[in-house]
């Protein structure tokens, strides 16, 4: 069995220089990835397909990390991937599963939009790495990923695998709602216990059901300065997801990936508020839900961000179980 925190662990070292000994990532795709190592002992991440990819790649500068390309003694191109500084080994772990994850979706016909997806994915790496230690989240923005996390704790890691509970997570990439499957959207707002019960949309599209199903999940925190057995920091949430999926590598990577591309480091910051649940409130976005749609809207207007007194219409809402249903069990009536 593999050591799947280490995928290179059982991988022996090759006697004949410049070949590698490999197996494939087990991680469903339909890409030729491979875990390898050389006759170095590096460990590298392989891509291969057709030996007719032509594909001009930009220089990557990543601490420990080098990119190449070559044709195989099997008429194979091959996009490397090695690490060369053994310190950089974890990040590098998560750097190839990013890789593996992020072109997933592009069609195993298009070799060429792979191996240039891969490359700006590692210049996307370079910059995340390449900044200083970057300033705490705001408030809001605590605030904000708290609420999320809440929800992929509660929910979405309850009611489907690791990898595809992190996968459902799109409000980071710049989705318009913060989850998705198929067609159905989840869209979150938190809020401080005391504050009003007005909620922004930040675009025509967010409460637009034209790409599928939306529910709105509106949640009211009260903020501690001290933890309770009902309250929990921001790094603790984080600690407790990472507890549930530590057991999928890939899961584990993927979850790192998008907080650091949010911004978000673990700090001694961000144990010095607990947030405790005050509110949850469900919603099914329905022609009688209050909103502005693109698809109703003139074409003349480009965007708009609007706010809902969603106090007023709590009489829209609907239950928990309701909620679980029709999203995880498609009880739709």
């Amino acid at each position: 069995m593999h050591d799947e925190t280490n995928p290179w662990s059982h991988l022996s070292i090759p006697d004949k220089p410049n070949s590698y000994s490999s197996r494939r990532v087990a991680t469903p795709t339909s890409h030729s990835f491979y875990w390898a190592k050389n006759d170095l002992g590096q460990c590298c991440l392989i891509f291969s397909c057709a030996s007719d990819t032509k594909v001009k790649i930009d220089e990557v500068k990543l601490k420990g990390i080098l990119l190449e390309q070559h044709i195989s003694n099997e008429k194979q191109f091959n996009l490397i991937i090695k690490l060369i500084d053994d310190p950089s080994r974890d990040i590098f772990r998560t750097i190839c599963n990013d890789l593996v994850a992020s072109t997933r979706t592009i069609d195993a016909k298009k070799p060429s939009t792979v191996v240039l997806a891969i490359n700006a994915r590692l210049k996307r790496w370079q910059e995340l790495l390449g900044k200083k230690k970057s300033d705490l989240l705001s408030n809001s923005e605590q605030l904000g990923l708290f609420g999320e996390l809440s929800i992929l704790n509660e929910y979405f890691l309850e009611n489907f695998k690791p990898i595809t509970a992190i996968a459902t997570w799109r409000g980071p990439s710049g989705s318009e709602q913060d989850f998705g499957f198929g067609e159905h959207l989840v869209e979150v707002k938190s809020q401080f216990s005391t504050s009003d019960s007005k909620i922004q949309i930040n675009s025509l599209e967010q409460l637009d059901d034209i790409s599928g199903y939306i529910w709105l999940v509106h949640q009211t925190f009260a903020a501690n300065e001290h933890k309770s057995g009902i309250s929990r920091t921001l790094n603790a949430i984080v600690s407790e997801i990472s507890s549930k999926i530590d057991s999928d590598i890939f899961a584990m990577d993927s979850f790192k990936t998008i907080l650091l591309e949010i911004g978000f480091e673990a700090d001694p910051a961000y144990d010095e508020v607990a947030y405790e649940l005050a509110q949850r409130t469900f919603f099914k976005v329905s022609d009688a839900f209050p909103r502005i749609k693109r698809s109703s809207t003139p074409s003349e207007i480009i965007s708009a961000r609007y706010v809902v007194d969603i106090g007023l219409a709590s009489h829209l809402s609907i239950s928990e179980n309701q909620f679980l249903g029709e999203v995880f069990r498609n009880e739709q009536a």
